[in-house]
């Protein structure tokens, strides 16, 4: 365990079998408590090249509970997790060596770390231009290991906008100033073809990604991952959902909707248990078939490129709707 700045910290881990798990670089696992409960969803932060696997947890310190605080407080080393994956598509292969343009907001972070030390182990020339928003630009979290990736990283350049003033050293720039598109598209790496990745919460994403559909950049040259704050996510009132729907999931359940979350939430309150992994949108496990009907997502969360595709952890019903997947009772 180490403690990276006052509220993130990262925990190394090991399988206990010795056996290293194979992943991409950007992608996540699951984490759960060995009595199992609440899960959540942390992206990998080291290389492929290490001798273990790293999660880095930002701890919100307004909250005194909740999975994240149990972790980073109760959790020491010797002591076991469950975890499942590597998985997510957010990823790239670390002996590619297409250019690369990253932009992050504070812990969004913590995928690009692991596509940087990837890159030194692997692929040192990969061009990569790096832009990183922090609040606090002074000792920011992981500034030694970026200063120590742009000693080994030949062609790596890391910009980092901060709402105070600092200067820059060496090669690594800073300016007091917001990140938008025009920054990302004006990177020399865009120019030869490099493919831009977002990472950070729903409101960075959001914005950066209207801005790069405003400038006319296809959806094949970005991609994006949110990081939500476990609690935080909820649909707009009076939003289209509002009403009392109708929702049917194969020839098993049947029944108005409610005021459920979400669609796994009303099938677990009617008694059921459906395939879920991270319970919010980024493993996929959730995902169901829909034979009818429209659904909604929550505001930041981009729909399956797939429409005849759910994730029900983050949709609700626009329409009647009719889903196939894999349910069962849950065992009382």
């Amino acid at each position: 365990m180490i403690r990276e700045s006052a509220e993130i910290t990262s925990f190394w881990l090991k399988p206990e079998d010795g056996a290293l798990l194979p992943f991409l670089p950007g992608q996540h696992v699951i984490v759960r408590m060995p009595g199992g409960g609440d899960s959540r969803v942390y992206s990998l932060s080291s290389g492929v090249a290490d001798t273990a696997c790293r999660i880095s947890v930002r701890r919100d310190p307004s909250r005194d509970a909740g999975f994240t605080a149990m972790l980073v407080d109760r959790i020491k080393v010797g002591d076991a997790l469950r975890i499942n994956g590597p998985m997510g598509s957010f990823a790239v292969h670390p002996a590619d060596s297409s250019p690369l343009v990253l932009a992050s907001v504070g812990v969004g972070i913590t995928p690009f770390l692991s596509i940087l030390r990837s890159a030194i182990a692997l692929r040192p020339t990969r061009p990569i231009h790096l832009f990183h928003c922090t609040d606090t630009p002074a000792g920011f979290a992981f500034e030694g290991e970026l200063q120590s990736a742009l000693r080994l990283l030949p062609n790596l350049q890391i910009d980092v906008l901060a709402k105070a003033p600092r200067c820059s050293e060496e090669r690594l720039a800073f300016s007091q100033a917001r990140l938008d598109a025009v920054r990302l598209v004006s990177s020399p790496l865009f120019g030869a073809g490099a493919r831009i990745m977002l990472c950070g919460s729903p409101g960075f994403v959001e914005r950066l990604g209207g801005q790069l559909r405003a400038h006319g950049v296809a959806d094949a040259r970005w991609t994006s991952e949110l990081f939500i704050p476990a609690g935080k996510a909820h649909f707009q009132a009076g939003s289209a959902s509002a009403g009392s729907f109708g929702v049917k999931v194969n020839a098993t359940l049947e029944g108005a909707w409610g005021d459920a979350s979400n669609l796994l939430e009303w099938i677990e309150a009617a008694g059921y248990a459906a395939p879920n992994g991270c319970r919010y949108r980024a493993c996929g496990a959730c995902a169901a078939r829909l034979v009818a009907g429209k659904v909604e997502y929550l505001p930041g969360v981009t729909a399956p490129t797939d429409p005849g595709t759910v994730l029900l952890c983050t949709a609700r019903p626009a329409s009647d709707i009719e889903l196939e997947t894999d349910i069962h009772p849950i065992a009382g």
